[in-house]
Protein backbone atom coordinates (compact mmCIF):
# COMPACT_ATOMS: atom_id res chain seq x y z
CA UNK A 1 0.00 0.00 0.00
CA UNK A 2 1.65 3.27 -0.40
CA UNK A 3 0.27 5.95 1.30
CA UNK A 4 1.34 9.25 -0.93
CA UNK A 5 -1.36 12.04 0.09
CA UNK A 6 -0.67 12.32 3.73
CA UNK A 7 -0.49 16.34 3.46
CA UNK A 8 -4.02 16.40 1.70
CA UNK A 9 -5.71 14.61 4.68
CA UNK A 10 -7.23 16.53 7.67
CA UNK A 11 -6.13 14.19 10.29
CA UNK A 12 -2.93 12.08 8.81
CA UNK A 13 -1.93 10.71 11.99
CA UNK A 14 -5.30 9.05 12.71
CA UNK A 15 -5.53 8.15 8.76
CA UNK A 16 -1.81 6.51 8.97
CA UNK A 17 -3.03 4.16 11.98
CA UNK A 18 -6.05 3.20 11.05
CA UNK A 19 -4.09 2.18 7.57
CA UNK A 20 -1.94 0.09 9.06
CA UNK A 21 -4.21 -1.24 11.52
CA UNK A 22 -6.01 -2.35 8.30
CA UNK A 23 -3.01 -3.83 6.91
CA UNK A 24 -2.08 -7.99 7.34
CA UNK A 25 0.86 -9.27 8.91
CA UNK A 26 2.50 -9.92 5.93
CA UNK A 27 1.34 -6.28 3.91
CA UNK A 28 3.89 -3.04 3.56
CA UNK A 29 2.96 0.31 4.03
CA UNK A 30 5.32 2.96 1.97
CA UNK A 31 4.85 6.72 3.58
CA UNK A 32 5.22 9.80 1.90
CA UNK A 33 4.50 13.42 2.85
CA UNK A 34 5.25 16.71 1.94
CA UNK A 35 3.78 19.41 4.66
CA UNK A 36 5.01 22.51 2.88
CA UNK A 37 2.54 24.85 0.85
CA UNK A 38 5.59 27.23 -0.86
CA UNK A 39 7.39 29.78 -0.40
CA UNK A 40 4.99 31.55 -2.88
CA UNK A 41 1.96 29.38 -1.23
CA UNK A 42 1.99 27.81 -5.09
CA UNK A 43 0.65 24.02 -2.96
CA UNK A 44 -2.57 25.49 -1.31
CA UNK A 45 -3.50 21.63 -0.77
CA UNK A 46 -0.63 20.88 1.39
CA UNK A 47 -1.75 20.74 4.85
CA UNK A 48 1.09 23.06 6.91
CA UNK A 49 -1.42 23.61 9.85
CA UNK A 50 1.98 23.02 12.91
CA UNK A 51 -0.66 21.31 15.54
CA UNK A 52 -1.65 18.49 13.30
CA UNK A 53 2.22 18.43 11.74
CA UNK A 54 3.95 17.81 15.46
CA UNK A 55 0.99 15.44 16.30
CA UNK A 56 1.89 13.72 13.01
CA UNK A 57 5.63 13.36 13.76
CA UNK A 58 4.88 12.15 16.91
CA UNK A 59 3.10 9.72 16.19
CA UNK A 60 5.65 8.30 14.05
CA UNK A 61 8.08 8.10 16.61
CA UNK A 62 6.04 7.25 18.99
CA UNK A 63 4.29 4.25 17.02
CA UNK A 64 6.72 3.55 14.38
CA UNK A 65 10.34 4.88 15.08
CA UNK A 66 10.94 1.28 15.95
CA UNK A 67 11.07 -0.53 12.85
CA UNK A 68 13.68 1.88 12.02
CA UNK A 69 15.54 2.05 15.11
CA UNK A 70 15.20 -0.90 17.17
CA UNK A 71 15.06 0.34 21.34
CA UNK A 72 17.21 -1.58 23.73
CA UNK A 73 16.10 -0.29 27.12
CA UNK A 74 18.83 -3.09 28.66
CA UNK A 75 21.75 -2.69 27.05
CA UNK A 76 25.07 -4.97 27.18
CA UNK A 77 28.46 -3.76 28.80
CA UNK A 78 30.15 -2.38 26.11
CA UNK A 79 30.71 0.79 24.28
CA UNK A 80 30.86 1.68 20.84
CA UNK A 81 32.44 4.14 18.15
CA UNK A 82 31.52 4.49 14.52
CA UNK A 83 33.14 6.30 11.92
CA UNK A 84 35.88 6.35 8.76
CA UNK A 85 38.91 5.25 10.69
CA UNK A 86 41.15 8.31 10.00
CA UNK A 87 43.24 10.52 12.26
CA UNK A 88 41.04 13.28 12.33
CA UNK A 89 38.33 10.78 14.04
CA UNK A 90 40.59 10.21 16.93
CA UNK A 91 39.45 6.96 17.45
CA UNK A 92 42.98 6.27 19.66
CA UNK A 93 41.11 8.55 22.26
CA UNK A 94 38.07 5.84 22.18
CA UNK A 95 40.22 3.46 22.46
CA UNK A 96 42.09 4.98 25.83
CA UNK A 97 39.37 5.46 27.21
CA UNK A 98 37.88 2.29 26.83
CA UNK A 99 40.66 0.33 27.94
CA UNK A 100 41.24 2.86 31.10
CA UNK A 101 37.38 2.29 32.01
CA UNK A 102 37.66 -1.35 31.41
CA UNK A 103 34.55 -1.55 29.29
CA UNK A 104 34.87 -3.50 26.07
CA UNK A 105 34.49 -1.15 22.65
CA UNK A 106 33.15 -2.32 19.11
CA UNK A 107 34.14 -0.23 16.28
CA UNK A 108 32.19 0.53 13.09
CA UNK A 109 33.61 2.37 10.09
CA UNK A 110 35.78 1.54 7.02
CA UNK A 111 39.19 1.58 7.52
CA UNK A 112 40.14 4.50 5.82
CA UNK A 113 44.24 4.67 6.53
CA UNK A 114 44.74 0.84 7.34
CA UNK A 115 48.05 2.12 9.00
CA UNK A 116 46.63 4.62 10.97
CA UNK A 117 44.63 1.53 12.24
CA UNK A 118 47.61 -0.81 12.61
CA UNK A 119 49.34 1.53 14.48
CA UNK A 120 46.23 1.96 16.90
CA UNK A 121 46.29 -2.25 17.27
CA UNK A 122 49.88 -1.60 17.67
CA UNK A 123 49.84 1.20 20.72
CA UNK A 124 46.60 -0.24 22.63
CA UNK A 125 47.49 -4.27 21.90
CA UNK A 126 45.37 -5.13 25.49
CA UNK A 127 42.58 -2.05 24.66
CA UNK A 128 38.88 -4.55 24.94
CA UNK A 129 38.27 -3.74 21.47
CA UNK A 130 36.73 -5.39 18.28
CA UNK A 131 36.11 -4.18 15.00
CA UNK A 132 33.23 -5.23 13.92
CA UNK A 133 33.57 -3.48 10.22
CA UNK A 134 31.58 -1.11 7.84
CA UNK A 135 28.27 -2.25 8.07
CA UNK A 136 25.20 -1.60 6.29
CA UNK A 137 22.48 1.21 7.66
CA UNK A 138 19.90 -1.61 9.35
CA UNK A 139 22.61 -3.31 10.66
CA UNK A 140 24.76 -0.78 11.78
CA UNK A 141 21.50 0.20 14.08
CA UNK A 142 20.56 -3.13 15.27
CA UNK A 143 24.05 -3.13 16.61
CA UNK A 144 24.35 -0.04 17.53
CA UNK A 145 21.09 0.14 20.09
CA UNK A 146 22.74 -2.33 22.07
CA UNK A 147 25.63 -0.54 23.09
CA UNK A 148 25.96 1.77 26.11
CA UNK A 149 26.88 4.61 24.91
CA UNK A 150 28.54 5.55 21.75
CA UNK A 151 31.77 7.54 21.98
CA UNK A 152 32.14 10.58 19.45
CA UNK A 153 35.92 12.00 19.29
CA UNK A 154 36.82 14.31 16.41
CA UNK A 155 39.85 16.32 16.17
CA UNK A 156 38.00 19.00 13.89
CA UNK A 157 34.54 20.44 14.12
CA UNK A 158 31.94 18.32 12.74
CA UNK A 159 29.16 20.24 11.16
CA UNK A 160 26.27 17.72 12.10
CA UNK A 161 27.32 13.92 12.33
CA UNK A 162 24.67 12.18 11.02
CA UNK A 163 25.93 9.04 13.47
CA UNK A 164 24.87 11.02 16.27
CA UNK A 165 21.27 11.55 15.35
CA UNK A 166 21.11 7.72 14.37
CA UNK A 167 22.78 6.75 18.34
CA UNK A 168 20.28 9.23 19.72
CA UNK A 169 17.01 7.41 17.89
CA UNK A 170 18.04 4.26 19.02
CA UNK A 171 18.31 5.45 22.50
CA UNK A 172 22.13 5.39 22.80
CA UNK A 173 23.63 8.11 24.84
CA UNK A 174 26.58 10.28 23.76
CA UNK A 175 29.98 10.78 24.87
CA UNK A 176 30.98 13.64 22.83
CA UNK A 177 34.17 16.03 22.33
CA UNK A 178 32.70 19.83 23.21
CA UNK A 179 33.41 20.76 19.22
CA UNK A 180 31.22 21.95 16.25
CA UNK A 181 27.39 20.76 15.65
CA UNK A 182 27.95 17.82 18.71
CA UNK A 183 27.38 20.89 21.28
CA UNK A 184 23.77 21.58 20.07
CA UNK A 185 23.06 18.05 19.91
CA UNK A 186 23.95 16.73 23.02
CA UNK A 187 21.45 17.75 25.79
CA UNK A 188 24.56 17.33 28.88
CA UNK A 189 23.17 14.75 31.08
CA UNK A 190 20.16 14.25 29.43
CA UNK A 191 21.26 12.53 26.37
CA UNK A 192 24.68 12.25 26.88
CA UNK A 193 27.70 14.03 27.99
CA UNK A 194 30.06 16.86 26.35
CA UNK A 195 33.83 16.57 27.44
CA UNK A 196 36.55 19.31 27.33
CA UNK A 197 38.17 18.52 23.38
CA UNK A 198 40.80 15.75 23.56
CA UNK A 199 40.55 14.73 27.22
CA UNK A 200 40.81 10.99 26.94
CA UNK A 201 40.24 11.76 31.32
CA UNK A 202 36.75 13.62 30.33
CA UNK A 203 35.84 10.24 28.20
CA UNK A 204 36.87 7.96 31.04
CA UNK A 205 34.67 10.19 33.44
CA UNK A 206 31.45 10.86 31.39
CA UNK A 207 31.74 6.96 31.23
CA UNK A 208 31.10 6.57 34.72
CA UNK A 209 28.23 8.02 34.57
CA UNK A 210 26.14 6.65 31.80
CA UNK A 211 23.73 4.70 34.24
CA UNK A 212 22.44 7.57 34.94
CA UNK A 213 20.78 8.55 31.49
CA UNK A 214 17.56 7.51 30.47
CA UNK A 215 17.71 5.83 26.94
CA UNK A 216 14.30 6.89 26.38
CA UNK A 217 14.95 10.40 26.80
CA UNK A 218 17.50 10.23 24.25
CA UNK A 219 14.79 9.03 21.67
CA UNK A 220 12.41 12.23 22.15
Amino acid sequence: MCFDVLEHLLDPSQQLLQFYQALNSEGKMIVNWYFFKGFNQEFPFHLDDHKVVETFFHTLQSQFLEVFHPFCSQPGSYLAWVGRIAPEKGLEDGVAAAKIAGMPMKIFGLKQDVPYWEQICQEYPDAPIEYRGFLPTHELQQELGQCKALLITPRWIEAYPNVALEALACGVPLISYRRGGLTEIVQEGKTGFLVEPDSVQGLVEAIKHLDEIDRQACRQ
